[in-house]
């Protein structure tokens, strides 16, 4: 896992099989401030694993974004997790 500044990690299919043995089902997400996950020039997104469904905008741990996300990363946009959340 690629540790960022702030105690963030890249999110990466790693953390999503630990969120599936762990029974997350929903994923909320979040836009962080540059400078507090350190990459240059990126769009930051903190993903924040839910087991209950939230009552805010989410996505399933099961969608194909998520799969997507952590497999084959966008360009110009990093999805990123706190350290709290593993």
């Amino acid at each position: 896992m690629e540790r960022l500044p702030n105690g963030y990690t890249e999110f990466n299919e790693a953390i999503l099989e630990i969120w599936a043995i762990n029974n997350v089902r929903y994923v909320t997400e979040r836009q962080v401030p540059q400078p507090d996950y350190g990459y240059g020039g990126e769009s930051a997104f903190e993903l924040i694993p839910h087991t209950m469904q939230p009552s805010t905008a989410y996505h399933s741990i099961d969608s194909d974004f998520i799969a997507g996300i952590a497999s084959d990363p966008v360009d110009l946009v990093v999805y990123i997790v706190h350290e709290d959340n593993l």
